[in-house]
């Protein structure tokens, strides 16, 4: 039970760490928590959307799973997880890059809490490096995607009198490149999760 219990909060914790740490930078706190809570629950709902979708396509198609996860899964999780921060960017309902970032990176939190739930259910005989890497890599990589595509998008839109779809292009393809890079272990499983610790809060700070 004690090691169940460890391998749980190594794949959850990390990411709900990070959340609060962006929610914890944000001087102007301009971002209720009401929205915050809002976009993780979007990001469960978008989690669980991707899961069936995944699973219809492989189902359907002779596609190898290795292949599917480094070239299509990025694509369909990026969109479902992606849905939400087009919306309120859209419709103009949040307007800094700093609001973008936290309700990008709470969508991601949703996602990765929901999915890493479901793989611990599905393999609860991992072992606890597996977890620690999910806890640390994959699941903040998936608030950093949605966070990384909001920011881009909201540059862009914001300089538009008129938001067309094809302006959410370039941040969409920059979050499906990463979460593809990602998914490639170029290096690997564990240098991922090393680089997205160091490089994140760079990138974040840069943004705040």
């Amino acid at each position: 039970m004690a090691l169940l219990l460890a391998k749980g909060l190594s794949a959850l914790l990390p990411v709900v760490a990070h959340l609060l740490t962006l929610l914890a930078m944000d001087g102007y706190k301009l971002v209720r928590m009401r929205m915050v809570l809002l976009s993780v629950g979007f990001g469960v709902l978008a989690a669980v959307a991707s899961q069936r979708v995944n699973v219809a396509i492989l189902r359907h198609t002779s596609l190898d799973l290795s292949i599917y996860s480094k070239n299509f899964s990025p694509l369909v999780e990026e969109f479902f997880k992606s849905a939400w921060l087009f919306y309120l960017i859209a419709t103009r309902r949040v307007g800094f890059l700093v609001d973008c970032a936290i309700l990008g990176f709470a969508v991601g939190v949703g996602f990765a809490l929901t999915e890493n739930i479901l793989f611990l259910s599905l393999r609860p005989e991992a072992g606890l490096v597996v977890w620690v890497i999910r806890g640390f890599g994959t699941a903040v990589m998936h608030g950093a995607t949605v966070a990384l595509m909001a920011v881009a998008a909201q540059s862009i839109c914001e300089q538009k009198p008129r938001i067309r779809p094809w302006h959410f292009l370039p941040g969409f393809l920059l979050a499906v490149a990463v979460h593809s890079a990602f998914n490639r272990f170029f290096i690997s499983p564990a240098m991922s999760a090393v680089g997205l610790l160091v490089g994140l809060p760079v990138l974040m700070y840069l943004v705040f």
